[in-house]
C-alpha cells in the first residue's frame, strides 16, 4: 500500500506525513543537500510515524491479537455440544484444546521470526487468510477428525498475533514511551476474559455451536479487510525508523532473508530472557490454570447454570482491561485524568526515575541507548507490589470460594487478580522486547513457547490438585509459586544488565572474528 493513500485515509495533509509514506518522485525534485539534511533528522528519530499513524497501527494491532484467546474461550463453552453432535466423549473433545494449545506455543517460533525478516505486514496478511478459511471450514465440517485438524489450523493462523503484537509496539515507541503503547496493543488479547465465554455461551444457546465459527469468521474477514488496506510495513529492519520506502509484500519477498524457526529457541537460553520467561510462564499458569477452574467450581459450589458460569469471568475481564487501557494513556491525551495516573503512567514513571537516579537524560523522540541504561531495573521498579497483592488476590479467592463465601468476594478478587497479571505481563513483556529490539516478535515467540509448555502442565494437573485438596489449598499453592518469582524478578533486577552487556560483547567479538581477514 503507498504512502499517499495511507495518508488519505487518515484525512492528514502531505505535509504532515513523515518520510516512509512520501511520493518518491516528490523526493527527486529535492537538492541533494535538502534530501541528506533530511535524511539524517529522519535517521536521528526513533519512529517517523505521527501519533496518528501510531493509533491506527496499534488499534489494528489491539483489533488482530484478539483472535488467538478469542477462538479459545469462546471455544470453552462448546466441547459438550459437538460431542453430542459428532457422537464422541468428552475426553476426545479436550483433545481439540490440547491440540489447538499445542499449536499456540510451536507455530510463533516459526512466524515470529518471519515477521521481524520478511516484515509484519505480509505475516499479519497471510496469518488473517489462514484464519479465516479455518473458521469457514470449522462451521461447515461434520467429522470429529476435522474438527481436530481444522482446530490446529485455526490455531496456526492466528496463535502469533500476540507475539508479532509486541515486536510493533517496539517497532514504533521507543523505550522511554514503550509501556504506554504496550498497554494500548494488548487490549484484544486481554479482553478475552470478558468477552469470550459469555459470547460464546450466548451464541451456542440461541444460534448454535457451529455459529460460533461464523462469528470468528466474519469478524476476522473484516480485520483482514482493515489490514490489507490500512496497515503499513513497521518492521525496523524493512523500513528503519519508518524513513525507508516500501512497496508492500514486493519489498520483502524480493530481499528479505529465509526465516530461521530455531532462533526463538536460542532466545530462551539467555540467562536474563530465561528468568523473564519463567516468571511470566508462571503467572500465565497460574491464570489459565484459574480461569479453567472457575466454571466448573461455581457450577458445583453455587449452582450456577451454564450461562450464569460465563458471566464469573466478567470482573476479571474488566480488570485486565482497565488496567491495560490505563497503561496506554500517553498516546491518547485526550482521556488523561490525573487520578488514572497510578495505573496509567507505572512503566514510564519508573523510566524517568531510573533514568533520574543515574543521571541519564531521556530522548523519546531519538531514543536512548540502553547499553548504558539499566532497562532492567526500570521496568521491574514497581513488579514487587502487583506480584505481592496479585499471590494474596489468588489464596483469598482459592479459599472464598471453598468457604463459600458471598459471591461478591471471589469476583472481587478476580477483579484484582485480573488487573495486577495484566501488568505483570506488560511489564515483562515490553523488558523482552527492550532487550531484543532486533528481533522482538522472535523474542515473543520464544516466550509464548515457554508459556504454553508451562500451562499445559499446569492444566493437566489441574483437576487432580483441586480433587485432593480442594480449591482453597490448590489456589494457595499457585499463590506460593508466584511468590517464588520474587528471587527471579530480584536477579534480573540486579544482574540483568551486566548479563547484557556481556552477551553484547560476545556477538561483537563474533562479529569482528568473523570480518577479519
Amino acid at each position: 500500500m503507498h504512502g499517499e493513500n495511507f495518508s488519505a485515509i487518515l484525512d492528514l495533509p502531505n505535509n504532515m506525513v513523515y518520510n516512509s509514506f512520501d511520493d518518491s518522485s516528490e523526493r527527486e525534485s529535492e537538492s541533494p543537500d535538502a534530501q541528506n539534511n533530511e535524511s539524517n533528522t529522519t535517521l536521528a528519530i526513533y519512529s517517523t510515524f505521527i501519533n496518528s499513524q501510531k493509533r491506527l497501527i496499534v488499534f489494528l494491532t489491539a483489533f488482530t491479537s484478539l483472535f488467538s484467546p478469542l477462538s479459545s474461550m469462546i471455544y470453552y463453552p462448546a466441547p459438550t455440544f459437538i460431542a453430542q453432535d459428532l457422537n464422541v466423549s468428552l475426553e476426545m473433545m479436550n483433545l481439540t484444546i490440547t491440540s489447538y494449545l499445542v499449536i499456540s506455543g510451536i507455530a510463533p517460533a516459526l512466524l515470529g521470526d518471519m515477521a521481524d525478516t520478511l516484515g509484519r505486514r505480509p505475516i499479519y496478511i497471510g496469518m488473517m487468510m489462514v484464519y479465516v478459511a479455518a473458521n469457514i471450514a470449522l462451521a461447515s465440517q461434520h467429522s470429529y477428525t476435522a474438527l481436530v485438524i481444522l482446530r490446529m489450523v485455526q490455531s496456526f493462523g492466528s496463535s502469533a498475533t500476540i507475539a508479532i503484537a509486541y515486536g510493533i509496539a517496539g517497532d514504533i515507541a521507543s523505550p522511554a514511551e514503550r509501556g504506554s503503547y504496550v498497554g494500548f496493543v494488548v487490549c484484544g488479547y486481554i479482553s478475552n476474559p470478558l468477552l469470550g465465554p459469555v459470547l460464546g455461551g450466548a451464541i451456542i444457546q440461541y444460534l448454535g455451536w457451529r455459529s460460533i465459527f461464523w462469528f470468528l469468521a466474519i469478524l476476522s474477514g473484516f480485520c483482514f479487510t482493515l489490514l490489507l488496506l490500512l496497515f503499513p510495513e513497521t518492521s525496523r529492519n524493512i523500513v528503519g525508523n519508518g524513513s525507508v520506502a516500501t512497496s508492500g509484500l514486493n519489498r520483502t519477498l524480493r530481499s528479505a532473508s529465509l526465516p530461521n524457526p530455531l532462533t526463538s529457541f536460542y532466545t530462551i537460553l539467555r540467562k536474563d530472557t530465561a528468568l523473564i520467561m519463567l516468571t511470566h510462564g508462571t503467572f500465565y499458569t497460574t491464570y489459565s490454570c484459574i480461569q479453567a477452574s472457575l466454571s466448573p467450581l461455581f457450577i458445583e459450589i453455587y449452582h450456577f447454570s451454564v450461562l450464569q458460569a460465563g458471566t464469573i469471568y466478567l470482573p476479571c475481564g474488566v480488570g485486565s482491561i482497565l488496567a491495560s487501557y490505563f497503561t496506554g494513556l500517553p498516546p491518547f491525551p485526550a482521556i488523561e485524568k490525573p487520578y488514572l495516573l497510578l495505573l496509567g503512567k507505572v512503566l514510564n514513571r519508573d523510566y524517568k526515575l531510573t533514568a533520574k537516579a543515574h543521571n541519564i537524560v531521556t530522548d523519546k523522540l531519538k531514543g536512548d541507548d540502553l547499553s548504558k541504561f539499566p532497562i532492567e531495573k526500570a521496568r521491574l521498579r514497581s513488579v514487587w507490589f502487583f506480584v505481592i497483592l496479585c499471590a494474596i488476590c489468588i489464596a483469598g479467592c482459592g479459599w472464598s470460594v471453598n468457604k463459600k463465601m458471598n459471591i461478591a468476594i471471589p469476583l472481587t478478587l478476580q477483579f484484582l487478580v485480573g488487573v495486577t497479571t495484566t501488568w505483570i505481563f506488560n511489564a515483562l513483556q515490553t523488558l523482552l522486547v527492550d532487550l531484543h529490539p532486533e528481533s522482538p516478535a522472535t523474542a515473543q515467540a520464544g516466550l509464548n513457547l515457554v508459556r504454553c509448555a508451562m500451562s499445559a502442565c499446569g492444566l493437566a494437573v489441574l483437576q487432580i490438585i483441586i480433587n485432593s485438596v480442594g480449591p482453597g489449598w490448590c489456589f494457595t499453592l499457585f499463590a506460593g509459586w508466584c511468590l517464588w518469582t520474587i528471587p527471579l524478578l530480584w536477579m534480573e533486577s540486579e544482574w540483568g544488565m551486566e548479563w547484557r552487556l556481556e552477551k553484547s560483547s560476545v556477538i561483537r567479538g563474533e562479529e569482528e572474528l568473523l570480518l577479519s581477514p
